[in-house]
């Protein structure tokens, strides 16, 4: 599942403090795990220079080379080799960030953190959640300078740091990451720092705040700043809409390990779904709406017994799946256990290719339902900028499909991609390497690696309570409505909202 350890570090942070010590690295280790870096990238990645050529690709590796000084923590390491790395552009292609390992130390020993979090909105540095004492910092108030530094030099830096195919989508994992913790990652801290601000009505002020200890910081973000919707809801919003939240397509009781095979079993999801439409058919709701705001993604396994409820043609969540073969991508397939016709038939043909060849692996389609429970009513999903991975893929295929209305904002995540990823670690570090082993191209064939666009336009603002594709949608079901000549209830939907 994409951006899987950044979902799992907003989850909680209480599995850090058990981490050790950083060690310290000689510039013999870091020039030889370095070395394996890009050597390695180049055997495994499907096509590292699709969006940085080579030829600057070869020169960053020769300024890094020559810049690695002698012993250099494990946070250290990473601040130098993340951009290196994240130069590919690809939100597949990136380390596993220093979070997990020099984090955990971090805050045991009593670090801090910057105390404003902010997320980018339409090109603007904007507070989320204040954590100071001080009352006068308002939430949405724009950050103009952190320490006499332009807020837009300090992005620019972060920016070289996350990988991702564009800066909208970078900005999106900058939320799922936080900037406090971002930029602990990225810069030196300071026990205070001077802010410059915009307040939502205009005003210039500058403040001195002091920075908030890493492991408070931890214990409010969770319980007061919570980015995705993992939970599953169902629900009639009248008697003739329904209202369908699937959550993470993988199984919630699973600790997302995507190694194991416990966190794809599906039996409580398919229940619940079953569940969902049965009620859909014993109410005779005609509207149906889906949302996938704030959804991390997961497996397609699940999504698509989804879409089978309401589809009226066979479907797959791909046009094509090439995949690249490479001895590291071999050995993890060789331990692949499985009776799964798809599996068996993939990990068959990657073992059969020679190290380096690309192939087309035809995956197959997943069928309509044919039973009494199919949905033929009209279809509504919802979609934001933090519909990632599957999610996004599953809006892709509504749309490319033509199964229902998509509501929304853009997708952040990209809809064709590199993808389909493995691990390296490096000999020294250890630290882990994700690659894309194949190019996944979305239903429709474009291969251009852009966001899924909705059919309705909405921004969602975050500072406000009101839900404004979701009412945008009951506005639009209603004047469906309406238009058809079926009776409706003012009181049902308000059409002046």
């Amino acid at each position: 599942m994409k951006k899987i350890i950044a979902f799992t570090l907003c989850m909680g942070w209480v599995s850090f403090l058990l981490a050790q010590t950083q060690p310290k690295f000689s510039k013999k280790q870091l020039r030889q795990d370095l070395k394996y870096l890009y050597k390695t990238l180049q055997k495994t990645h499907y096509n590292l220079y699709a969006t940085t050529h080579k030829k600057a690709y070869n020169q960053a590796y020769r300024a890094l080379r020559q810049s690695l000084k002698d012993s250099l923590t494990l946070l250290e390491t990473y601040r130098v080799f993340q951009p290196f790395v994240a130069l590919s552009k690809m939100g597949h292609c990136t380390t596993d960030h220093p979070f997990q390992r020099a984090y955990a130390p971090f805050l045991k020993s009593g670090g801090k953190v910057f105390p404003l979090n902010i997320t980018i909105d339409k090109g603007k540095a904007l507070v989320k959640t204040n954590y100071t004492q001080n009352d006068k910092i308002t939430v949405g108030s724009e950050l103009l300078a952190i320490n006499g530094v332009p807020i837009k030099s300090t992005l620019d830096k972060i920016y070289t740091y996350l990988a991702g195919e564009s800066q909208y989508l970078q900005n999106t994992i900058l939320d799922m990451y936080a900037f406090p913790r971002v930029l602990w990652a990225v810069e030196e801290g300071t026990p205070q720092y001077k802010i410059k601000l915009k307040s939502p009505e205009g005003i210039l002020e500058e403040f001195t705040v002091p920075a908030i200890a890493g492991q408070q910081f931890e214990a409010e973000y969770n319980k007061r700043e919570v980015l995705f919707e993992q939970e599953r809801e169902f629900k009639f919003l009248e008697k003739n809409i329904a209202y369908l939240r699937p959550g993470m397509f993988m199984n919630l009781e699973s600790d997302g390990n995507t190694s194991k095979t416990e966190t794809f079993e599906k039996g409580k999801f398919l229940k619940f779904i079953e569940q969902a439409f049965t009620q859909i058919k014993q109410q005779k709701a005609g509207k149906l709406i889906i949302d996938l705001r704030n959804n991390p993604g997961g497996s397609n396994t699940f999504s698509d017994e989804m879409l089978a409820y309401f589809a009226h043609k066979k479907f797959r969540f791909c046009s094509d799946f090439k995949v690249r073969t490479s001895e590291i991508t071999k050995q993890y397939w060789r331990q692949v256990k499985s009776e799964a016709k798809l599996l068996v038939d993939l990990k068959e043909q990657i073992l059969s290719h020679k190290n380096g060849q690309s192939f087309s692996f035809d995956m197959p389609y997943h069928q309509p339902r044919k039973d009494d429970l199919t949905f033929k009513g009209d279809v509504y999903v919802l979609i934001n900028r933090y519909s990632y991975s599957q999610a996004t893929i599953t809006g892709a295929m509504v749309k490319d499909y033509g199964f229902g209305t998509l509501i929304g904002e853009t997708t952040a995540d990209v809809a064709t991609n590199y993808g389909s990823i493995h691990q390296f670690s490096l000999p020294h570090t250890k630290i882990a390497i994700s690659y894309p082993k194949a190019l996944i191209v979305r239903p429709n064939g474009n291969q251009e690696f852009k966001g899924v666009e909705p059919d309705h336009l909405v921004y969602d603002n975050l500072f406000t309570k009101k839900d404004e594709i979701l009412e945008f949608t009951l506005n639009l079901i209603g004047k469906s409505l309406i238009k058809a000549g079926e009776q409706t209830d003012d009181q049902m939907i308000n059409l002046d909202k």
